[in-house]
């Protein structure tokens, strides 16, 4: 029987981004989203009987790859392959909402979905508004408003500035904000309030750079609505963050702590915490700080998943609130991975952005690992798990597009670099690791 079912709408913030707000300068990737529509394989039942609902049917050859390792979550789909989403014009969860009566009508395997949606309990990847067109589960849902905060970088700023928790953004919401805050000493960042994983953050450490952006941003400032927030750049020995549960009822539990590994603003992978590292926390005010913080989002309204990323700063003193993430996260969803493989050491989670030229083969794929030696097995456990292949295989009408790889590993033996052999088996379907 089904207690639950897991479904994963990886973009929230783009949803949640009022449209008065600014928008920071960035390079245009349309097929961005694409590739985050279909990470939703990612998002893993925690409990025995859970049901994963994904978007589109993983890659047959990958499925049975989990399961031989002994990986066996139950699952379903909208659509049975990429080629007949790719038809309905590669709707994403919100369009799913939005058309979900006219398409259950025509569409038996939506008809399906909507089904499901309807008989069992939801634990969503993030509270989107559009999932109230299932009226059963209202009640299970926090209000948008509250949603919005907790989410918001501006409000978790002057929240956890009213606690004094050390949260040193400067906000920005009018003309006069962004003439004053180019006159702080550089360099600093600029962050829209819902930016996510690189996007909407922009590192301004040059005169003329800041100048530039100092007119863009004045110039798309017409009211006062910039919803910027601008915080001093760090010299950080690493990133970390904490996930947490919030009851309806208030109470607030801790899940775990992870380190993330990033490239710049862009996220990477996820690392168990070390020792160390959870020692420092548990000596100091962090976690009473963060309870706080999120009791307090909570009599706001706010109840469910909750991430706040943190710092731990290059003279070993612990930035708490870098901001919150009032949804899942990817570094939740690499503790529950953790957790179904309890029983191999120091795993890690990792993500690549790759290009390719046609849809990759992932029982070939998966060969080309395997006899590289560093594809996990039962007779061989260390290498490495793949966890993704649907956004990888998607019919071009281009030259060329962008996915999103993602696998747990265990550490390398003898000098191993998983990524060079992953890039090398890629590279014999045309495609690459960039």
């Amino acid at each position: 029987m089904v207690k639950a079912v897991y479904w994963a709408h990886f973009d929230p913030e783009a949803y949640w981004q009022p449209a008065s707000h600014i928008k920071l300068p960035t390079i245009a990737m349309s097929q961005t989203a694409i590739a985050i529509a279909l990470l939703d394989e990612l998002y893993l039942p925690e409990a025995d009987g859970d049901l994963a609902l994904t978007l589109v049917r993983p890659d047959p050859a990958l499925s049975s790859y989990h399961q031989a390792i002994g990986l066996v979550p139950t699952r379903h789909w909208v659509f049975a392959n990429v080629g007949q989403w790719q038809k309905l014009g590669k709707p994403n969860w919100l369009a799913l909402f939005a058309q979900a009566a006219a398409w259950q009508a025509e569409h038996s395997n939506i008809a399906d979905a909507f089904a499901l949606l309807g008989q069992w309990p939801h634990r969503p990847y993030a509270y989107i508004e559009a999932i109230r067109n299932i009226p059963e589960f209202c009640d299970d849902l926090p209000q948008l408003n509250a949603v919005l905060n907790a989410n918001s970088k501006s409000y978790v700023t002057q929240l956890s500035q009213h606690l004094a928790i050390r949260c040193d953004g400067v906000l920005v919401e009018t003309r006069e904000d962004i003439e004053a805050v180019f006159e702080l000493p550089l360099p600093f960042v600029i962050k829209e309030a819902f930016g996510v994983s690189g996007r909407g953050s922009i590192k301004i450490q040059q005169p003329e750079i800041a100048e530039r952006c100092k007119a863009y941003l004045l110039k798309q400032c017409r009211q006062d609505t910039a919803g910027l927030v601008v915080q001093q750049w760090f010299e950080k020995e690493l990133d970390f963050s904490s996930q947490w549960w919030i009851d309806k009822d208030g109470e607030v539990t801790l899940l775990g702590v992870c380190e993330i590994a990033n490239q710049g603003f862009k996220f990477v992978g996820v690392n168990p915490c070390r020792g160390a590292l959870m020692k420092q926390l548990e000596q100091g005010e962090y976690f009473s700080q963060l309870k706080q913080l999120l009791q307090s989002l909570h009599q706001q309204g706010y109840y469910g998943p909750a991430g706040v990323d943190s710092m731990l700063l290059k003279d070993g003193s612990i930035y708490p609130v870098l901001e919150v993430n009032a949804r899942q996260t990817m570094g939740n969803i690499a503790l529950s991975w953790f957790a179904r493989f309890a029983h191999l050491p120091q795993l890690s989670f990792r993500q690549y952005d790759v290009q390719y030229v046609q849809p990759l083969d992932f029982e070939q794929l998966l060969q080309d690992l395997a006899q590289a030696g560093v594809l996990y097995e039962q007779n061989h456990p260390r290498g490495m798990i793949p966890l993704l292949s649907s956004n990888l295989q998607l019919e071009l009408n281009k030259d060329s597009l962008r996915g999103r790889w993602a696998h747990l590993e265990t550490p390398a033996v003898d000098g191993c670099d998983y990524v060079a052999v992953l890039n090398r088996a890629l590279l014999r379907q045309g495609a690459k690791i960039i």
